[in-house]
């Protein structure tokens, strides 16, 4: 029942950053539109996921939504504001992101047949960084030169309780 929940808390969430930025983006002349690749977790866990697909859109007003598969496996949401400027290349987002709960996954057994905790199968382990829905992300990120008109941006995720630090790459276009 608590993925039901975390499912349906998340698909509104989404559902209200999009129609916020549809009234944004209908007014905007320029609308960044970018791709979510890849992500290096430090530490590094094994049960961590490197390949984080996503989309997200950027208004003029700096305001930013997007969806992408985070390193839990699970999809995320989130809705945030962008504090950059043209003349200098880096950035720095603020806002509000979903699919982080703490909540009991079930893990491969170690090869002697035991669970990470010491005890027999089935293995469970409590995954994610927080008790709550949504987990406030802070996300300074730098702008590299275009390569055939798109736009590299380096993004680091600090580390927040028991998560690793994220070096995140993603790839936009200025439409």
């Amino acid at each position: 029942m608590k993925y039901v929940q975390g499912t349906i808390t998340t698909a509104v969430f989404i559902a209200i950053g999009i129609l916020l930025l549809a009234g944004w983006v209908e007014a905007k002349a320029e609308t960044v539109v970018g791709i979510h690749l890849a992500s290096h977790h430090f530490p590094a866990q094994d049960w961590q996921r490197n390949a984080n697909p996503g989309l997200y859109v950027k208004t003029d007003d700096h305001v930013v939504a997007g969806l992408y598969r985070n390193s839990l496996g699970r999809t995320s949401g989130y809705l945030g504001y962008v504090l950059e400027s043209e003349r200098w290349p880096v950035a720095l987002t603020i806002g509000l992101v979903s699919g982080y709960q703490k909540r009991p996954e079930v893990t491969t057994p170690s090869a002697d047949g035991r669970c990470d905790a010491g005890g027999p199968p089935p293995c469970l382990a409590l995954r994610g960084v927080s008790n709550s829905r949504l987990t406030l992300m802070l996300a300074p990120s730098v702008r590299l030169p275009a390569i055939l008109g798109l736009t590299p941006r380096l993004s680091v995720i600090p580390r927040f309780g028991t998560a690793s630090t994220v070096l995140h790459l993603s790839v936009e276009k200025r439409l």
